[in-house]
């Protein structure tokens, strides 16, 4: 695990395999894996900052991604988001994300001490599966840069909805 650089420190034995770098006039920071023949590497970015809670607000996370997918295997895990080991939603790539090998996880402790997992897997996404089948026909390229957004509502009480923006470099857009 790698933690944010501002005013924080850690030790991690064996450390991971890549860079980071913190632009604080950006306040923003850019996790690099390299490649590690067979192990198992995290990148974790956490702020300090906690809110309280606000009935009725909307909270909204983004993520800028790009994977290396060219012959990942199936057995590779990738997971992107907002939360922890206990709880969160996330993005979850299977080796190279086709089909069903991408799909949304929600982690929910329930204040038990367990962990309770829920997956949905692309063909069960009520909006756009982005497979090029979709009102938009874009197919999500996890090899470029995209952007993933996760939207939800304080205290579990709303929908969680997560929305994928990509490059469209298609010359007749839709209407909408």
């Amino acid at each position: 695990r790698w933690t944010q650089l501002s005013e924080a420190s850690a030790i991690y034995s064996p450390g991971p395999n890549g860079a980071i770098s913190y632009n604080s006039a950006a306040n923003s920071a850019q996790l690099t894996l390299s490649n590690n023949a067979g192990g198992f590497q995290r990148a974790r970015i956490a702020t300090k900052r906690r809110y309280r809670y606000q009935p009725g607000r909307i909270v909204r996370a983004s993520l800028a991604t790009r994977l290396s997918v060219a012959g990942s295997p199936i057995s590779l895990t990738r997971l992107w988001g907002v939360g922890d080991q206990t709880d969160g939603f996330f993005v979850e790539c299977r080796g190279d994300g086709e089909g069903d090998r991408l799909s949304i996880l929600y982690r929910n402790s329930a204040g038990n001490g367990l962990t309770y997992e829920t997956r949905v897997s692309r063909s069960q996404w009520t909006g756009d599966k982005l497979d090029g089948t979709g009102k938009s026909k874009q197919t999500l390229d996890l090899s470029k840069t995209f952007m993933t957004m996760v939207e939800w509502g304080w205290y579990g009480a709303s929908d969680v909805r997560v929305y994928f923006y990509v490059v469209d470099e298609g010359d007749e857009l839709p209407t909408s």
